[in-house]
């Protein structure tokens, strides 16, 4: 299990235990969101910070921090193939992410996100905005659909 907190940390924690695995630190304001890849191995954590970062769930390391974003950032959720991952932000953008935040595929814009999920089979994401609205998306063709 996986909290999020204002104290700049995310904490791994040991379901039989409920004792702490990991302390993730490294962000600099609360962490507001996180998200497991699908195969477990990896954490996303989001930030005020304007930034996300990616932890090895094995040994509590940063992999790496990215910083596309220019505002908060608000949710992630990755796509089943467990190589590439969503993330909204308060800078009115999207941003597809390829070979595990290596590069951005694609950005989508207007919107301040304020939450996000891929469908299970990773055809849409739904993302509800600042403005009172929900948009769906296509991650296909990138269309706003809905």
């Amino acid at each position: 299990m996986a909290s999020a907190s204002k104290d700049q940390t995310a904490i791994l924690w040991s379901t039989n235990t409920w004792k702490p695995i990991h302390v993730l630190r490294g962000h600099m304001d609360s962490i507001s969101f996180v998200s497991w890849s699908p195969d477990d191995s990896i954490l996303i954590t989001c930030s005020p910070d304007s930034m996300l970062k990616l932890w090895s769930t094995q040994t509590g390391e940063c992999i790496t921090t990215l910083s596309k974003h220019t505002d908060a950032v608000t949710s992630c959720a990755w796509l089943p193939d467990g190589n590439r991952f969503v993330t909204g932000a308060l800078d009115k953008s999207i941003l597809l992410w390829g070979d595990k935040g290596a590069d951005v595929i694609h950005r989508w814009t207007g919107a301040r996100v304020t939450d996000l999920v891929v469908s299970r089979d990773g055809q849409k994401m739904v993302a509800v905005c600042h403005e009172r609205k929900i948009r769906i998306y296509d991650l296909q063709d990138y269309s706003e659909t809905g």
